[in-house]
């Protein structure tokens, strides 16, 4: 297939120029009618020679013609440049002795994304007062167990507020909320849904975390040590979790000289 440059030049070097007229013109000149034979002459008849017939001879193995030879061999600026005729015509490009260099695209390393850990909780909260972030055993736990339900009941009620947890209830904040890869749930997500939880919860002066998991993703206080979580004071404390209790009871007493003395400047 031709491009349209090649084609108008092609026909520039004949002189046929492409202009057909509708109408008449007038003045110009008639061409002429060719008649068959002035369009296409006969051929001249071959003369019969009068030498007898040459023998069959067994056809030679080609040899190898200079274009293949030069075809192999490498282009280099030291390579002699053939004399090349100009006769007018448009010079054909030739694609087998061009080089394509293999480029190979260049892609930026990926990040890597840090995903938080998965965690459930169960929010209790004694309004105006303080709340409660309970860490579950198991992250797709659908609620307290029997023995954390004891616990936290002996816990509200060590501080001050006997059947609390009857009396407010729990509420379940599980991270990620969706098992869907398509949704983002790195750290950066889990600390947006959190605080976010927190926001449209009732306002308390301080929170306690039982488990590090989701205080993790809020601060990277250690543990025992306050933090900020509603606005810029220092109004949260994370201490170790009830299952991290329940398999050492050292823990209970490490816990217990946490949130005492972090509770009690409340009042």
């Amino acid at each position: 297939m031709m491009l349209e440059s090649e084609r108008q030049a092609y026909l520039h070097a004949l002189g046929i120029t492409q202009y057909v007229a509708l109408d008449t013109i007038a003045g110009a000149p008639v061409l002429p009618e060719l008649t068959a034979e002035q369009i296409w002459p006969a051929a001249p008849t071959p003369a019969i020679s009068a030498e007898p017939a040459q023998p069959d001879i067994a056809p030679q193995p080609p040899e190898s013609s200079p274009a293949v030879a030069e075809q192999a061999a490498p282009i280099s600026e030291a390579s002699p440049r053939p004399d090349i005729e100009d006769d007018g015509s448009i010079p054909q490009l030739d694609v087998s002795k061009l080089r394509q260099e293999q480029v190979q695209p260049k892609t930026a390393p990926a990040k890597p994304v840090i995903k938080a850990q998965r965690f459930a909780l169960a929010v209790i909260t004694v309004p105006e007062r303080f709340r409660l972030f309970v860490e579950l055993t198991l992250p797709d736990a659908p609620g307290l167990s029997a023995v954390e339900h004891r616990m936290v009941s002996d816990l509200l009620g060590v501080l001050g507020h006997h059947n609390a947890l009857d009396q407010y209830g729990a509420k379940l904040y599980r991270w990620p909320m969706v098992d869907n890869p398509r949704i983002a749930a790195d750290s950066q997500a889990a600390r947006e849904g959190l605080l976010g939880f927190v926001a449209s919860a009732p306002p308390v002066i301080k929170s306690v975390f039982l488990g590090t998991k989701a205080a993790s993703v809020i601060s990277d206080a250690a543990t025992g040590q306050s933090f900020a979580l509603n606005g810029s004071a220092l109004d949260a404390v994370a201490c170790c979790s009830l299952s991290e209790m329940q398999h050492d009871w050292t823990r209970k007493a490490e816990a217990w000289g946490i949130i005492h003395p972090f509770l009690n400047s409340i009042d």
